[in-house]
């Protein structure tokens, strides 16, 4: 595995006027990678969670600095040779995308200093990688990646490329070799954020300089994936002053589609509590009669549950909150009346369960998810059996039951909600 660094060079300078102000601009800077063909953010992969909570620490750290604001933020997304030339430039847009939502939801940065830039195939960054390795051929595949045009005219017409005349190279060895060794690596999204520094005013009490003191060196910035910043002309506005910072809020309303199914009408609200941890409502009422025929379907209760979220959403698919898998702790209260014809059942009182749920949210689009939901617990109560006879209700007995087993079954359209609470 590739081990990258990222690094955060400040550079301040003296101001030569006592009440002047003096500014630097820099950058921080990290990479995050992903698998192949993927444009989901994977935080168990190639140390990426680390990555991403050291930049929203220090991105916390610096909007909770008096001295230095973030100017504007580029996320630079990247693919490797693998795969057609167009799907590499819209699945290193993905990339990008994917990180500048992440970050916007779970930083204090508002969206307007984002921009996204889709580098397609980051190819100065293979040869770079290939110029410092040992691999075989390395020579005759520099001379390739350093002669070779990416297309091969002849005319209108592409003969050739510089990704065939690698695969070609001894039998496609030397290919095989940085398909293994290098573009894991080149399967990335580069964060570049611009800071702007602002040096503390000299009081007015203290004595004019007659020489300003002497800016101190940049340190050079090493990192293995370089990547540019972004053009100073594509720059966004200045970023407005700091608020505090606020976790995301997201919550969510959803239907269970099996009780639906059953005539059985229900709402749910959701809500993220972070990103690890939920609070979920439930709600059900069915009150549908038919007197004549003695058809009674019933039902009323509600529930709540707590769950905790382990997030691993499909490509391209929301920002990853209440998405993936998740267990939870439940409990339910309801009644019921059910008669269809013949001996009818109504609850003596609620009826109480509790149980743990396992589930998976599986993300259909960045709003909609469906969410399959099974449980395990036990349900308590009792109730009253009855016949109907001459237009009356004829009592027979009176039953308590215990169940320990299946008690919850959900597939739930979600439609989420929210967004950064507490920044605007």
């Amino acid at each position: 595995m590739k081990v990258i660094d990222w690094l955060l060079v400040l550079l301040l300078s003296a101001s030569p006027v006592a009440s002047a102000q003096s500014m630097r601009h820099d950058t921080l800077h990290t990479i995050v990678n992903f698998r192949k063909g993927y444009s989901v953010l994977d935080s168990d992969y190639m140390d990426n969670g680390t990555r991403l909570r050291r930049l929203s620490d220090r991105i916390a750290e610096l909007r909770d600095d008096s001295i230095m604001t973030i100017e504007r933020v580029c996320v630079r997304g990247a693919a490797s040779p693998d795969g057609y030339t167009n799907r590499n430039l819209a699945l290193s847009r993905k990339r990008a995308r994917t990180i500048a939502d992440y970050l916007s939801h779970n930083t204090p940065l508002p969206d307007s200093i984002f921009t996204v830039e889709a580098a397609g195939i980051d190819w100065a960054q293979l040869e770079a990688m290939v110029d410092t390795s040992s691999m075989p051929y390395r020579e005759e595949v520099l001379e390739i990646l350093r002669t070779v045009p990416q297309w091969v005219f002849e005319g209108n017409a592409i003969v050739d490329s510089r990704k065939r005349r690698l695969g070609m190279l001894h039998g496609g060895r030397p290919y095989n070799y940085m398909a293994t060794h290098f573009f894991p690596a080149m399967r990335q999204a580069c964060f570049i954020t611009e800071v702007c520094m602002t040096e503390r005013a000299v009081p007015a009490t203290q004595p004019d300089t007659t020489s300003a003191a002497p800016a101190l060196p940049s340190a050079p910035s090493r990192h293995d994936d370089a990547a540019p910043a972004p053009d100073r002309a594509t720059s966004a506005d200045a970023v407005p002053a700091a608020h505090p910072a606020a976790h995301p809020f997201h919550f969510a309303l959803k239907t269970n589609m099996l009780y639906d199914a059953a005539a059985v009408p229900n709402i749910g609200l959701e809500i993220a509590i972070d990103r690890k941890w939920s609070l979920t409502a439930n709600g059900m009422l069915a009150w549908w009669s038919r007197e004549r025929s003695h058809y009674y379907y019933r039902f009323r209760g509600g529930e709540v549950e707590a769950r905790r979220w382990w997030t691993c959403p499909r490509p391209g698919k929301g920002d990853g909150c209440l998405t993936g898998h998740h267990l939870g702790l439940y409990a339910q209260l309801f009644d019921y009346d059910i008669e269809l014809g013949g001996t009818g059942r109504q609850s003596d009182g609620p009826c109480f369960g509790a149980g743990i749920s396992y589930g998976y949210s599986l993300p259909v689009s960045r709003l909609f998810c469906i969410d399959f939901t099974v449980g395990i617990g036990w349900i308590g109560g009792q109730y009253r059996k009855y016949r109907p006879a001459d237009g009356c209700y004829v009592w027979q007995s009176t039953v308590r039951h215990n169940w320990f087993g299946p008690t919850k079954a959900e597939i739930s359209l979600v439609y989420k909600l929210g967004g950064k609470g507490g920044r605007r």
